[in-house]
């Protein structure tokens, strides 16, 4: 019974009426996530702010994919705040797309009152576009450890692509994948692999898996929807477990 209504939801979905295009320049957004690891729970609430320097065309693109699409150049900023982790976080960064080139960075500034474990941590991409929608890059993270006893800053270095590609009608087809190699003791591998379907430029449903190489780790699965209820209006959810540890997110954003 439930495979039946599963299979009837996700028809009406293919079957629902797309968005209208409608061009942007920015987007605010507020979202609420719940952690739940092995019963200790514990809640982020945020809002994050994104900037194009043109305004981006949605003209015949997944209304989500659209600035990706469109090569458009963006700053933005981000602000979470865990509850009983007392833990807040401010990220800024942004993306620019030279011709076939590309390039991003971003920084996290994580801090609690108390002061003690105050770090920032820091990640860059360069990248190529060798083609419309595919997107190849290589990356640098660098973590930084919150003990100043100790010196354990963490570097990751990565590759990764992004591809979306349409399919028949307005359905589009999303692929990203990265693996990371870090300098730590074990020379650990991590890695991360997703998709989205676009049913068609205003709805969507995706898959993401995370793992490492380390003895004992486990997978993270996660799974995602987004629709836009106009072009302009958008809600989305996202859960994930990771052996004893669940997550759960939700997002409301406009865009003007």
């Amino acid at each position: 019974m439930k495979k039946t209504l599963l299979a009837a939801s996700v028809a009406a979905l293919a079957f629902a009426p797309a968005a209208y295009a409608q061009n942007y320049q920015m987007e605010g957004g507020l979202f609420y996530s719940h952690l739940d690891a092995d019963g200790a729970k514990d809640d982020n609430f945020g809002l994050d702010f994104t900037y194009h320097i043109n305004e981006v065309s949605t003209a015949g693109h997944p209304l989500n994919e659209a600035g990706f699409l469109e090569r458009s150049t963006n700053i933005g900023a981000r602000f979470s705040s865990w509850d009983k982790q007392d833990t807040d976080t401010i990220s800024l960064g942004g993306e620019a797309f030279i011709e076939d080139f590309y390039v991003s960075a971003g920084v996290d500034f994580n801090s609690n009152p108390s002061g003690t474990s105050d770090t920032t941590d820091f990640g860059v991409r360069l990248g190529f576009l060798p083609t419309d929608g595919l997107l190849l890059t290589l990356g640098y993270d660098l973590e930084e450890d919150g003990n100043e006893r100790e010196d354990k800053d963490l570097g990751i270095i990565s590759l990764g692509g992004k591809y979306v590609t349409p399919l028949d009608g307005e359905m589009a087809l999303n692929i990203e994948a990265e693996i990371g190699f870090a300098d730590d003791n074990d020379d650990t591998v991590v890695y991360t692999l997703g998709g989205d379907l676009y049913f068609n430029s205003a709805i969507s449903a995706g898959l993401w898996l995370a793992d490492s190489d380390q003895s004992g780790s486990k997978t993270l699965v996660g799974v995602r929807g987004k629709y836009f209820v106009t072009p302009l209006v958008s809600v989305e959810a996202a859960y994930s477990k990771q052996d004893k540890v669940d997550t759960f997110g939700l997002r409301a954003a406009l865009r003007f």
